[in-house]
């Protein structure tokens, strides 16, 4: 089951085949590896194709964990807690959005191949049949 070879000819194998190997899966990115880079804020959104976010996130954390330090280092201690609080939130929502806009390139760029192979002439167009 499943292990037979089924031969292809002819243009619409041909351009099947195109699609596949030039739009194929080596066009994702990892979900995995964007949570991975995310440990430096906004790298997980720079690996996703986001660099002007990625940029934002890293320089907003600079600046929230700064403001934490420098709150630490003159006493004060409430504001130091809330800087650090929000640059705990941020720093999680940035990890999360690296992930979340590698998962959205991902999605597009496999409606971009599904919409090609829909588009392939064969006599008539595979959105025309019923399933």
């Amino acid at each position: 089951y499943g292990t037979e070879q089924v031969s292809c000819a002819g243009k619409p194998c041909d351009e099947l085949r195109s699609i596949l190997s030039a739009e194929g899966r080596d066009s994702l990115k990892s979900p995995n590896l964007a949570l991975a880079l995310g440990i430096i804020p906004g790298m997980g959104q720079v690996y996703a194709g986001s660099a002007l976010s990625g940029a934002a996130s890293f320089l907003l954390n600079t600046v929230l964990i700064g403001s934490t330090i420098v709150g630490i280092n003159r006493g004060e201690y409430g504001f130091a807690l809330l800087t650090g609080f929000a640059s705990t939130g941020i720093y999680l929502s940035s990890i999360y959005a690296g992930y979340e806009s590698v998962r959205r390139f991902n999605e597009t760029q496999e409606s971009k191949v599904r919409a090609n192979i829909r588009n392939i002439d064969i006599g008539f167009k595979l959105h025309q049949i019923a399933f």
